[in-house]
């Protein structure tokens, strides 16, 4: 997750830095959270696997005053195709509770003034304001003149002379709960585009919600379902019943991989130390069990791995991490939360007592994920590789495992008790054996020259038996 923050608090200052600093190489998509503000910046979404959330609707603003009568970057006229205040050239990238607004002048002379351009294929637009003066979304591919001046933003976006032109296929778009205000043709484009529960709002000036240019051959270009017409707007012709029975989002937007935006996978969040993890590959071979545990879920899902070294379920709370996730979680994910390794620490900053504040903080994950219709599950931690002399593992995380355990009786939550399980392998191996799943690592090694002797942090082989126990111990919760 990257975190975007005017004043400097997170870990980029504007949208465009962070869209560009997300690694092209990702299949998950690449959460950023933006902080309420207002970013005046012209956004160009040009990755694939992109998820972009507000912090709140109405106060997180990205804003622009472009209108076609401007001059554009290579010294033209500029067109209402290259005055949005976000471009979406990417695929799969999703746009949640964000205010897109476009605050060009609605003077006739100035021509169209997008706030938002769906170019890239299988976009998703959830709880956002989209505000224009004319033209405020376009739903489309890109037009040829548009490709050329982004260069490689436009990305795997076809285009064309005229963007209806372009096979539409390659630009489906889904709106859910959004509103859509501006005036005289507010929403236009080729489409398909399906848009849910959503308040189209037709400013003082009037004009047409909608100038769709549906290419020839294709049987739906703008669809409304359940949608309600605000403001200055005149009547609408309405399909009756039977008619709208006929119309439904897979044979609209689904096209040859069955989209159903409607119903997205399901994101499993982790809440960890460095145990969980990811890792860069500069400290290869150290990894993170849920660094791997992607693969290995038994559900078509998406792991966004949120575990950080050197934190501790206070930690992690008082940094902001377990809001950042909330406002992320949707109905049906997963909040896999796994403290212990620091909690145990003498220091202020990341102690707890496993009597009392310890299943006070893990309460609050708890809370948090029931808040959004999540799933938490709560997972003991990874054993360290200390033995005795009878080859039996010794115990070093004290009361906090069970303290985990009594609180998921109490709590009703599910658990998984990774440390039990872990405990009985590690000592089914045997101390030399062990040494293959822990950071032994011989020196030489271009990562570590003078070796390391780490027995409580994982290296791969390691984090692939913790994922595996784990997965193998998700049926008896579920």
């Amino acid at each position: 997750m990257y975190i975007i923050a005017r004043d400097g608090s997170g870990d980029f200052t504007s949208i465009q830095a962070a869209i560009d600093a997300v690694p092209v190489t990702r299949r998950s998509p690449a959460i950023l959270l933006v902080r309420m503000d207002e970013y005046h910046e012209r956004v160009v979404i040009h990755k694939d696997n992109i998820r972009l959330v507000g912090e709140a609707r109405d106060r997180t603003v990205i804003s622009a005053s472009a209108c076609a009568a401007d001059a554009a970057e290579d010294g033209e006229k500029m067109d209402p195709f290259l005055t949005a205040a976000v471009l979406v050239t990417g695929r799969n990238v999703t746009l949640e509770n964000l205010t897109i607004r476009n605050d060009a002048p609605a003077r006739d002379t100035d021509g169209e003034a997008l706030a938002l351009y769906a170019a890239g294929d299988r976009c998703a637009v959830q709880n956002c304001r989209i505000l224009g003066r004319r033209g405020a979304l376009f739903a489309g591919p890109l037009s040829s003149r548009l490709a050329r001046i982004l260069g490689p933003r436009s990305a795997q976006c076809p285009a064309a002379d005229h963007p209806s032109d372009c096979p539409p296929s390659f630009a489906r778009a889904y709106f859910d709960h959004c509103v859509i205000g501006g005036e005289k043709d507010m929403i236009f484009g080729p489409g398909p585009a399906w848009f849910e529960n959503c308040e189209l709002n037709m400013g003082e000036r009037g004009g047409y919600c909608t100038a769709p240019n549906t290419p020839l051959g294709q049987e739906r270009g703008l669809v409304f379902s359940r949608c309600r017409l605000t403001g200055v707007c005149p009547a609408q012709k309405k399909w009756t019943d039977e008619e709208a029975a006929s119309v439904t989002l897979p044979s609209v937007i689904g096209g040859w991989d069955d989209w159903r935006p409607d119903a997205p996978a399901p994101t499993w969040y982790l809440c960890g130390d460095s145990t969980m993890a990811d890792y860069p590959p500069e400290q290869s071979p150290m990894t993170g069990w849920g660094q791997v545990l992607e693969p290995l879920l038994p559900e078509r899902a998406r792991v966004e791995n949120d575990a950080r070294c050197g934190r501790s379920s206070k930690r992690f709370v008082a940094e902001g991490r377990l809001s950042f996730i909330e406002l992320c979680l949707r109905p049906g994910d997963r909040l896999v939360i796994s403290f212990s390794h620091n909690d145990e620490k003498s220091d202020p900053g990341v102690h707890t007592d496993p009597r009392t504040t310890f299943p006070e903080y893990l309460s609050m994950y708890i809370d948090a994920a029931r808040r959004q219709g999540a799933v938490p599950i709560l997972v003991t931690p990874v054993p360290r590789r200390r033995f005795d002399e009878q080859g039996r593992l010794i115990p070093t995380h004290g009361a906090y495992p069970a303290a985990m355990r009594e609180l998921a009786w109490s709590r009703g939550v599910p658990l998984i008790d990774l440390e039990k399980a872990a405990t009985q392998k590690l000592e089914a191996m045997g101390p030399e054996a062990a040494k293959s799943l822990f950071c032994h690592v011989a020196p030489g090694h271009p990562n570590y020259p003078d070796g390391l002797t780490d027995d409580t942090h994982l290296q791969t082989l390691g984090a692939l038996a913790m994922a595996r126990l784990f997965v193998s111990l998700l049926p008896a919760i579920q």
